[in-house]
């Protein structure tokens, strides 16, 4: 990779956790770029659970293993859950078959 050409990434999975870049505010070098979404958004997602069904202290996290986002989103996601009492499992699915299982 070329450190003396400005590189901009649009729709990079994850440019932090695939070594692209040190962290998104402040990417340094030559790259820069956007997603399409945060991994802060998580937060939000369990803000909504708990605004739906404030008893819930339990969720499972379903994830793709496959997906280099899953990994981030999860990270985001077990972040926040202290803020809201709650426990969260962890369970890798490949295929909605899988889902329905329960595998």
């Amino acid at each position: 990779m070329t450190r003396a050409i400005p590189i901009v990434f649009v729709q990079v999975i994850d440019p932090v956790g695939g070594g692209l870049v040190s962290n998104l505010a402040r990417p340094e070098g030559n790259l820069t770029g956007f997603l399409n979404f945060e991994y802060a958004i998580a937060a939000k997602w369990l803000t909504l659970l708990k605004e739906i069904a404030p008893r819930v202290s339990r969720a499972t996290i379903l994830r793709d293993p496959a997906l280099g986002v899953a990994a981030g989103l999860v990270g985001a996601i077990r972040a926040w859950r202290p803020c809201w009492a709650m426990e969260s499992t962890l369970a890798s699915v490949h295929d909605a078959g899988e889902t329905e299982r329960g595998d």
